[in-house]
């Protein structure tokens, strides 16, 4: 496979920020934020607009984890709203509907508010089987997702680019640079209650009053610590709740017009691929991401970067193989993340178990935990409190991707 980059395509097409210290002494905050993706940096806007003294320590760069590895696609609905319904219900299916509703909005407010131009767009949700059979499972899905309130169409919006025999569509979902996104939202934040260090590696957690949140360049001293980690520092018993999937991302340019844009997911038999469209002032991209492996199985990096390769020369006349990475999730035994106070700790915030979902996900997680934090009344954290235990639920658990 010939290529150009082995990064994700947001690195190439992300404006110059300003840039953050790293921690070089002993400090005090009401609030420790481990990790600067879209979790933590949204956690610390809401903290410190709540008058919070915020402290953010990532350690590497803003925005450069698993956050600058996604898609950029933002959506309410998941995929999996079928398996929600089935295993909690409609109470909880609501929460997830809501919440990720919140979140998509939260995003786009946060755009407007600083005005960030990271390439927001809204476009179609699409879900849909290529072949000539249809799909039971997408005809579950679109049962799902109407039964949840959202508007939805079981048939293609103008201009798809697919065949297909079934299809689930939602209308005004979005897309964006998510990297550019969470680096200008840092910028914008950084500053009076909110101190952000990069470069700053957390070597340890203690949870005293105050907790003692332990560094390579020096101790901070925190009422709460969120972990806005991807999955938590230390031993936790969601580790052993969560199964951890890597998928593989390409972009390419086309030798002829990208498709309009949109969220396009197709199930093409047993295979999930994920496809958006990205323009710069460069040219156009088709981004393309698909080929979930469980970490810890045979490695086969080649085979699947070929592999999704092959559904993109399927479907479209590609020009050449521009940017290839990897993205690496956790996703949860019960289909719903880890998101609240971490058991056995009082003071000690986690959010993981995103599955592949980690933007609308995460920025939900930054409102839930916030006002847990803040003393206030969150109508979804009794469903995401990783203090949960539904063992029929944790059950069964079916390997269904999103993207």
């Amino acid at each position: 496979m010939a290529v150009n980059h082995t990064k994700s395509i947001w690195e190439a097409f992300v404006a110059e920020t300003k840039g953050f210290t790293t921690l070089n002494e002993d400090i005090h905050a009401d609030v420790a934020i481990i990790g600067g993706g879209i979790t933590g940096i949204s956690t610390a806007y809401n903290l410190s607009r709540e008058g919070k003294k915020v402290v953010v320590l990532e350690a590497g760069r803003v925005g450069m984890g698993t956050t600058g590895s996604s898609t950029g696609n933002l959506y309410i609905p998941t995929g999996q709203f079928h398996t929600i319904l089935s295993k909690h219900g409609e109470d909880v299916l609501s929460d997830v509907t809501l919440s990720r509703a919140a979140a998509l909005t939260f995003i786009e407010d946060r755009i407007n508010e600083f005005g960030i131009d990271c390439g927001f767009q809204r476009v179609s949700w699409n879900y849909f089987s290529p072949g000539k059979k249809g799909s039971k499972e997408i005809e579950n899905e679109f049962e799902a997702i109407k039964n949840s309130g959202l508007n939805i169409s079981d048939s293609p919006p103008p201009g798809f680019p697919f065949g297909m025999s079934s299809i689930v569509s939602v209308d005004l979902q979005a897309q964006f640079n998510p990297l550019q996104y969470v680096k200008k939202l840092a910028a914008a934040i950084d500053g009076g209650n909110c101190r952000i260090f990069e470069n700053t590696r957390v070597t340890n957690i203690r949870e005293y009053d105050p907790c003692y949140v332990e560094t390579t360049g020096g101790i901070v001293k925190a009422d709460k610590v969120v972990q806005a980690t991807h999955t938590p520092k230390g031993i936790y018993l969601v580790h052993a709740q969560m199964e951890v999937y890597r998928e593989y991302a390409i972009a390419a340019r086309l030798k002829e017009n990208i498709p309009v844009p949109g969220i396009y997911w197709a199930l093409d038999g047993k295979d999930k691929y994920s496809i958006r469209t990205y323009s710069t002032d460069a040219g156009d991209y088709l981004i393309v991401l698909g080929d979930s492996r469980k970490v810890g199985h045979k490695e086969l990096t080649e085979e699947s970067f070929i592999k999704v390769e092959e559904f993109v020369r399927k479907h479209f006349n590609v020009g050449e193989i521009s940017y290839l990475w990897a993205a690496q999730n956790y996703s949860p035994a019960d289909y719903l993340p880890y998101i609240g106070t971490s058991p056995m700790e009082a003071n000690v915030y986690i959010a993981t178990g995103f599955s592949a979902d980690g933007l609308i996900y995460g920025t939900a997680a930054s409102i839930i935990i916030s006002d847990l934090i803040a003393g206030k009344e969150n109508a979804w954290a009794k469903t995401f409190d990783p203090k949960r235990f539904n063992p029929k639920a944790s059950a069964t658990k079916n390997d269904k991707r999103k993207h």
